[in-house]
């Protein structure tokens, strides 16, 4: 059975249907003129563009000031969305949001804020407002912010989500808000407001917020995440493993260290390969022996919680060379003892990474401290 693309969701079907939305509250609003404007060389434009087209065409058939047209678009909605797990037909509502984006804000965005954060609340209760708002939270961040705090405790998760959603810097698929890349010190009260959320599918969009400040400010989302996990009454740990996932795979000590991995700078470590020379298309067999040279630096713990992975550094083309991190495991180490590992990577060529023979390296990465570090060869078969 073939699948439908998504970009042909708007088509013909889906513009009478918004057309028949918005005429039932708005007898003005001519549907076939609509309609013809909204399907204009469909075939020709991608998902993007079918929806930027739907917004325009809207904007050319509502009828009279913006907040009417916020009015008749609020009054246009269907049902909201029963829980957070059905989305039914709320992609239909997409152009409303473009639309919102496009041309809400209108010459003057504080006088348009009003009505249009009214739609919006409603609207991301059918669908989503995280793109639509982006262009408010740009021109009027001094209405958005207190708005956004006292909407943390609306009663439905959609609208307590998008509190968090909308603000994101780096918003995927979304305009990237600049000013809070630089400043995201606005953010912060809303996440607080949000973190114990009751529902996870609100504390997923928490985390995702903190980690996308975590791209500017990783001292900032470490501190964060860690004063969070002070409370032990709290269950919070998943939110900031999720929010510090990206700096954990890269291993950043601070982020570690928020999860008890301690600094390794009295661990030693021997890396060895049992076969030097390894050609394109085998296997490398790693070994690694880790011992502890020095005290821990949180005295009186029984081990040392570890989180272990290879490093190879791969040869490119031009002779420079592209570290690439694998997990090897997490484990611990007595204060006497040894803690022994091994591990085998096959050396295959992958359509993201081409293999050239010449000199390579490895490493054994340890709470995120490179060590042990290792040179062999990699030859053609």
């Amino acid at each position: 059975m073939e699948t439908k693309a998504f970009k042909d969701r708007w088509d013909r079907n889906s513009a009478r249907a918004i057309a028949a939305q918005v005429g039932s509250v708005a007898p003005e609003f001519d549907r076939e003129r609509f309609v013809r404007r909204a399907t204009k060389g469909l075939d020709a434009l991608e998902m993007k563009g079918r929806v930027h087209q739907f917004a325009g065409a809207l904007q050319a058939e509502l009828p009279g000031s913006l907040e009417h047209a916020f009015d008749c678009l609020t009054q246009s909605l269907p049902a909201p969305m029963p829980d957070t797990t059905s989305t039914g037909d709320g992609w239909l509502q997409w152009p409303l949001g473009e639309w919102t984006a496009l041309f809400g804000p209108g010459e003057d965005p504080a006088a348009s804020f009003t009505p249009a954060m009214a739609f919006m609340t409603e609207l991301t209760r059918r669908f989503t407002s995280e793109f639509a708002v982006r262009p408010f939270v740009r021109d009027v961040p001094e209405l958005v912010f207190p708005r956004m705090l006292e909407l943390t405790q609306h009663e439905c998760a959609h609208v307590r989500r998008w509190c968090s959603e909308g603000v994101r810097p780096r918003l995927p698929w979304g305009e990237r808000l600049v000013a809070l890349c630089e400043d995201p010190s606005p953010i912060l009260p809303i996440l607080e407001a949000l973190k114990d959320d009751p529902d996870e599918y609100v504390r997923r969009s928490v985390a995702n917020c903190l980690g996308d400040i975590a791209k500017d400010h990783l001292d900032l989302s470490v501190e964060v995440a860690r004063a969070w996990l002070a409370d032990p009454e709290k269950d919070r740990a998943r939110l900031a493993r999720h929010a510090l996932r990206a700096p954990i795979k890269a291993g950043h000590p601070g982020a570690l260290a928020v999860f008890g991995f301690e600094s390794a700078e009295n661990i030693e470590v021997t890396l060895s390969l049992q076969n030097p020379s390894i050609a394109i298309g085998e296997t490398g067999n790693f070994e690694a022996v880790l011992r502890r040279t020095g005290p821990k630096k949180n005295a009186g713990e029984a081990a040392s919680r570890l989180m272990i992975e290879l490093v190879i550094e791969y040869l490119k083309a031009n002779g420079s060379r592209s570290g690439k991190v694998f997990k090897w495991t997490q484990g611990e180490l007595p204060d006497s003892g040894t803690l022994r590992l091994s591990k085998s990577l096959a050396f295959i060529p992958r359509t993201t990474r081409r293999l050239y023979p010449g000199e390579h390296r490895a490493a054994v990465q340890v709470n995120g401290t490179r060590l042990g570090h290792i040179s062999f060869d990699l030859s053609t078969p």
